[in-house]
């Protein structure tokens, strides 16, 4: 029984919370439609083509690092209404967007110094896991919104309080295995964030905004998730991300922010209490 109520958005698809009749919760992620933009058939082909073997990447991926307990584990697939979907564990949390509000410390959506070196210990903890399953992968979208906190056992004020946390890596609708030799998705600057394939560009390192002016054996690599995860704990630290590269936009062109990350500094780091 799929609750509607619940829908939220990933990468390259869409999350349902379903119940079975004998009341276990699960997820269910269906691929997205693929782009109905293109002009002629073949291009609707090759979107459809592209949809499908992004959301296959994704499986394997998902199902690879599922061993891992910060990742949600991937139970199976199967078709919805022609729909392609997986069946995966429910996350019982909030995303770090949302808990970053929460745990706001002052009006300018800061975080405790200390809760966030936490949080970025556990953070950095999840990478460094990821690098023990096979070859190890890189998630290439880590953002606020990439991560939750699981609050199925403990609240945010326990986990907080307690100085540890019950962190979730999802959406690896971007992620790849290292050593693959896989094509990065960003093939084109503008492109890519609009279907949404690509890294966020608030917190994405500059070789992936860079398309095609970058070589692709600089977005197969664990260093751009270093990156992402400095720009989340600034995010943490400041209640904004390191460069502003929004620009008034709701979707941020992959390319200015580029030229913004490789031509600017990042914005003064003083913390809740820099005034102190």
């Amino acid at each position: 029984f799929l609750d509607d109520n619940s829908l939220q958005h990933g990468g390259v698809g869409q999350i349902l919370k379903a119940t079975t009749p004998l009341g276990e919760v699960l997820a269910v992620k269906q691929m997205l439609p693929p782009d109905a933009s293109a002009d002629t058939p073949a291009a609707q082909r090759a979107a459809a083509a592209f949809a499908q073997d992004q959301f296959e990447q994704e499986y394997q991926v998902s199902k690879a690092l599922s061993v891992l307990r910060s990742v949600p584990r991937v139970y199976g697939r199967g078709v919805i209404n022609g729909t392609p979907c997986m069946i995966m564990e429910w996350i019982e949390g909030i995303t770090l967007t949302e808990a970053a509000r929460v745990m706001a410390v002052d009006d300018e959506g800061r975080i405790s110094p200390l809760v966030a070196a936490r949080m970025g210990r556990d953070i950095f903890d999840i990478l460094t896991s990821m690098s023990y399953v096979a070859d190890g992968f890189a998630h290439r979208d880590l953002s606020l919104r990439n991560i939750m906190v699981d609050t199925s056992r403990q609240s945010l004020a326990e986990q907080v309080e307690e100085g540890r946390f019950e962190l979730r890596l999802i959406d690896f609708g971007s992620a790849v295995a290292l050593g693959s030799g896989a094509a990065a998705t960003n093939t084109s600057p503008a492109e890519a964030p609009q279907k949404h394939y690509g890294a966020t560009p608030a917190f994405a390192s500059p070789e992936m905004l860079a398309g095609v002016f970058a070589p692709e054996a600089a977005r197969v690599s664990p260093a751009v998730d270093v990156y992402a995860a400095g720009s989340i704990l600034y995010a943490l630290l400041e209640g904004r991300p390191p460069f502003n590269v929004n620009d008034g936009e709701e979707v941020p062109d992959a390319a200015a922010a580029y030229r913004v990350k490789t031509q600017f500094a990042p914005g003064e780091l003083t913390g809740a209490h820099g005034a102190a």
